[in-house]
């Protein structure tokens, strides 16, 4: 655990209070992190600010009090927000934690963790080669707005791309982008493995990131860009002026109305941008038939398939398809006959498994169907 005894102790004192309740907290976090040693990490400050806008020669002078104290209500909320969201980071890897536990303790077969191709990947390998001789043309429509339900298979579908080499680049989204302009410059300095801890100004930011990228070619995914604020929107659209690179955009279809409802200039013309905007079809027959292929060649009692695909539309989407076929395909190894009953289990045991979920937990109270 953290030591109360620091290296400049009454300078910390000085921090404002809570600067000082959330360096105990992470502390306490990265403390914790380094016993475990949680996912094969060391934990030093450097992993520990991964993925965040905070460089770890900041984090280690919070830690120690020797981090200049800001004199302005203005410079004290940005070392406020900075460690907010580094905060926020360190949630996420405990939520990479547990879900690496959960897969540990299922035994899921291997089969259901990997990727189906179908007709969403095929749009996007469709897509991707568009933009590629759109590219070559020097054209600067060469944006892929993707929009996908929550469980859809978003996260499956970039695992893959980059796996197969069609995506390069990945930049996750991070709550401080929408207040943050330079937060979101840093992310993808990142992943362009430019150092540009000692850049403060976002015009040298974006200098650096543009003669960085001009140099290079490949595929950016960026996740989540209702977080994006009209500046990093702008800069879209500047690196597809200034480079050759591709963008893939994700958000949600929710996400994606509200923005063109409340668009600003930048905005729509971002949108113009793109050679293709795609919604994420719902997972079909086919999709859960390969899902797995060995179980749905048994006999079944009929209805369950459309079951499964009826709750999956309504939430959980592929997420759901995958959960529900291993637990079926546990619980029916030994019979060839899947019951709707059988299906019914299946579905309860993924909605009590998924924290996510419960609001629509509480929308699904109905009376549970009976088997035909």
């Amino acid at each position: 655990m953290p030591t109360t005894t620091r290296k400049h102790q009454k300078a910390f004192d000085a921090f404002p209070a809570a600067w000082r309740s959330l360096i105990i907290q992470l502390e306490t976090s990265q403390a914790k992190l380094k016993e475990s040693r949680a996912l094969g990490l060391d934990w030093s400050d450097s992993d520990f600010v991964k993925g965040s806008a905070m460089p770890s020669s900041t984090w280690n002078m919070l830690k120690s009090g020797k981090h200049p104290l800001s004199t302005t209500p203005k410079g004290i909320q940005t070392v406020t927000d900075k460690l907010t969201a580094l905060q926020a980071s360190a949630a996420e890897v405990q939520l990479k934690i547990r879900d690496a536990a959960l897969r540990s303790t299922q035994q899921e077969p291997q089969l259901l963790t990997g990727f189906v191709e179908d007709v969403n990947s095929q749009a996007v390998l469709a897509a991707l080669g568009k933009c590629q001789r759109l590219a070559e043309e020097s054209s600067e429509e060469r944006l892929i707005v993707i929009r996908a339900a929550t469980g859809e298979g978003k996260t499956w579908l970039r695992r893959w791309l980059v796996t197969k080499g069609h995506v390069h680049y990945v930049v996750s989204a991070r709550p401080s982008w929408r207040r943050n302009y330079t937060a979101f410059l840093r992310s993808v300095a990142g992943v362009l493995n430019l150092d540009v801890a000692a850049i403060r100004a976002a015009a040298e930011l974006e200098a650096e990131i543009i003669t960085k990228a001009s140099t290079i070619a490949g595929v950016v995914w960026l996740e989540e860009v209702q977080s994006l604020s009209a500046m990093a929107q702008e800069f879209i659209k500047l690196l597809l002026n200034e480079t050759h690179l591709t963008a893939i955009i994700v958000l949600t279809p929710e996400a994606y109305t509200a923005m063109k409802h409340a668009a600003s200039g930048d905005t729509l013309q971002l949108f113009r941008r793109a050679a293709c905007n795609m919604e994420l079809a719902h997972a079909d027959e086919a999709f859960l038939r390969a899902t797995a292929p060995d179980l749905w060649c048994k006999t079944h009692e009929k209805g369950c398939m459309q079951r499964i695909l009826a709750e999956a539309e309504r939430f959980g989407g592929r997420a759901l398809i995958k959960d529900v076929t291993a637990r079926l395909r546990t619980a029916t190894a030994k019979v060839a006959f899947i019951t709707l009953n059988d299906v019914e289990d299946a579905l309860s045991c993924y909605r009590a498994n998924v924290p996510d979920l419960a609001t629509a937990r509480r929308a699904f109270g109905q009376a549970r169907p009976k088997a035909a």
